[in-house]
């Protein structure tokens, strides 16, 4: 099952050719003995991908820096310090790469691994928290919208003024156990169709009206 967009899960995916070994050993052994969960392996970055859409991983961590690969999930591209260059950092990052790793050959290259896994499920947590406030927000404003729309509507129809109009709706609100926004989106679809069926019974008439005039009309002739 996919992860939760807020909380991103301690969940490796690893993208590497076969023999390939990070400087304290396998990728997977390395990842594993730094308390991650190893979700898949492959070598093929497309498979990956393909993968990736069934599975709640927090962190790719890919010698590949394949464009297609790295918007799928975040991801750290790793690199050998023997393989690192500016150019390959430059691309990875182009690719848009959430992090780089050039793996020294010490003891510390475990450290420097697990800081920077969690370095990106710290950016994955804030980039989900933004999100999720502007969602809210819009939402927030598209309520205060529709509610205001509905007040205004109210307050032409029944000549009240703004305060006793919002008095109204809340508890109209209140009586039916419904929410402002939703008691306002129910009475606004009423009120259009109300409108629109009014409109179709005046176009109606009219249609009437002129076949009565074109049959007088004729009669007369």
């Amino acid at each position: 099952m996919p992860a939760s967009a807020d909380v991103p899960p301690k969940t490796v995916f690893i993208v590497e050719d076969p023999g390939q070994e990070f400087a304290s050993g396998p990728l997977r052994c390395v990842a594993e003995r730094l308390g991650y969960s190893v979700a898949g392996e492959c070598s093929d970055p497309a498979e990956a991908v393909t993968c990736l859409g069934n599975l709640g991983v927090g962190v790719v961590l890919t010698r590949h820096p394949d464009p297609v690969l790295l918007q799928a999930a975040p991801s750290i591209v790793l690199s050998d310090s023997n393989m690192a260059s500016l150019a390959g950092l430059h691309d990875a990052f182009e690719a848009h790469a959430a992090g780089y790793l050039v793996s020294p050959k010490t003891p510390s290259c475990d450290i420097c691994l697990s800081a920077a896994i969690e370095m990106v499920l710290n950016q994955t947590r804030e980039i989900a928290r933004l999100r999720k406030e502007l969602s809210e927000a819009q939402e927030a404003l598209a309520a205060r919208k529709t509610i205001e729309r509905t007040k205004g509507i109210i307050m032409e129809r029944e000549g009240l003024t703004e305060n006793e109009a919002y008095a109204r709706l809340r508890r109209l609100s209140m009586d039916e156990r419904m929410s402002m926004k939703d008691l306002c989106e129910t009475l606004l679809q009423a009120w259009e169709e109300e409108t629109d069926s009014a409109e179709e019974r005046a176009a109606s008439s009219g249609r009437a009206q002129s076949r009565d005039r074109n049959r007088g009309s004729s009669s007369r002739q």
